[in-house]
């Protein structure tokens, strides 16, 4: 990503629901762009406060993980993985412009598996999609730090 420091995948794959289903397609395109894969559930707060104070990006799924862009250093980048159609939970864009980072969003196709609360469910990552987005994002970065 930038010079501040590599970016964080925050992953569910170790959570007890709402996963990616396609995780590892969307794990091996993160790596291209500089972004490791964290498992909050197995860090303590201090390791999760020491991996984002060194990270320039946190990219997630719509959820509590999200809230840790608030131990990024200033100006840092959000990309937040949203089901199509979300028109309603702009809370992370909120947090991300309040404390100066930059937001985007990539709303993703929700995953055939069902559970018992409407608010859980799995998202399928259109792999294509985050590659042009991660460019873009990439591209925009540069420019902002040319000025």
């Amino acid at each position: 990503m930038d010079a501040t420091g590599r970016g964080i995948y925050a992953s569910r794959a170790k959570a007890q629901y709402k996963f990616i289903v396609n995780e590892e397609e969307v794990v091996e395109t993160l790596i291209e762009f500089q972004i490791d894969t964290c498992y909050f559930e197995e860090m303590t707060f201090q390791e999760q406060l020491a991996a984002m104070q060194r990270s320039s990006m946190l990219v997630g799924l719509h959820g509590a993980n999200l809230t840790n862009m608030l131990f990024m250093p200033g100006k840092g980048t959000v990309l937040e993985f949203r089901e199509h159609g979300d028109k309603q939970n702009n809370c992370f864009y909120s947090l991300a412009d309040a404390i100066g980072h930059t937001y985007y969003c990539q709303f993703c196709k929700r995953g055939e598996r069902t559970y018992d609360h409407p608010n859980r469910f799995d998202l399928v990552v259109d792999t294509a999609e985050l590659r042009t987005n991660l460019d873009r994002i990439s591209e925009h970065q540069r420019l902002k730090a040319q000025t």
